[in-house]
């Protein structure tokens, strides 16, 4: 598999998957243009998945559907949130459990997702592998805290696409925050900090592991200057395996 991350943060997100000569899209939180300009440089998808209903993340999802009859698959209640934004497109509902796949391609790869803790009617994680040459990925973002469930369909994986949403004493002392955005960022149901992701990390089996990318860094609490430092400090023998946001380029497993 390649991954190719064509946006991230708050301003959109959007991550290729490729799998041979196919490929599926995760979120589409970006402008339909800059998407069909981005798909003429590294093909385009086959599917759409939408892990939640913020805009960030869903910006294009009903017009890739109308323009490409790209089949869109997303949880219900994300359908049920921004039901307009769907008209006349090809849309599946997903239920998460990793019990639960959809598989495309032939079978080939497989596409599990499971719920993620965020401030909207449903948000998800995705978990995706490529069954003949076993090896999976795992996208995690938008999320204020871990659950043990959350942990379980995580592991094992070859590489990880992990929010780092913000810094803890960057998020304090911002002034452009209020007390309330500042408290909805930081709760369980916000964002993950780059403690939170770091420890996360510190679970992982690096003999196995092929990459964890660092995506979803805000700009005003957060810098790829913090995150390298972070890295460095308390995985100095592992620096070759992180990437901070490496928009357009090429992660393989």
């Amino acid at each position: 598999m390649q991954i190719i991350i064509l946006a991230s943060g708050s301003a959109g997100n959007a991550t290729l998957v490729k799998c041979g000569d196919n490929s599926i899209l995760i979120d589409a939180g970006i402008t339909l243009r800059d998407l069909t300009a981005l798909f003429k440089k590294y093909g385009q998808p086959s599917a759409v998945f939408c892990s939640h209903s913020h805009s960030d993340h869903i910006k294009s999802c009903g017009a890739l559907g109308r323009k490409f009859k790209m089949p869109i698959y997303l949880h219900s209640a994300t359908y049920e949130k921004k039901q307009k934004i769907f008209n006349n497109c090809p849309v599946h509902f997903i239920d998460p459990g990793i019990k639960n796949p959809v598989k495309l391609f032939n079978d080939r790869l497989e596409i599990s997702s499971f719920s993620t803790q965020h401030d909207c009617e449903a948000s998800l994680g995705f978990i995706v592998k490529d069954l003949q040459e076993n090896k999976k990925i795992c996208y995690l973002t938008d999320t204020g805290s871990f659950t043990k469930l959350m942990y379980e369909a995580a592991k094992d994986c070859d590489g990880y696409l992990l929010e780092t949403d913000y810094d803890d004493e960057e998020l304090e002392k911002t002034a452009e925050y209020d007390d309330i955005l500042k408290d909805r960022i930081r709760s369980d149901f916000g964002h993950l900090s780059n403690k939170q992701a770091i420890n996360f990390c510190k679970r992982l089996d690096f003999t196995k592991l092929k990459f964890i990318s660092f995506i979803h860094l805000s700009k005003v609490t957060n810098s790829h200057e913090i995150v390298q430092g972070l890295i460095d400090s308390n995985f100095p023998n592992h620096k070759e395996k992180f990437f901070i946001e490496p928009i357009e380029q090429k992660l393989e497993i």
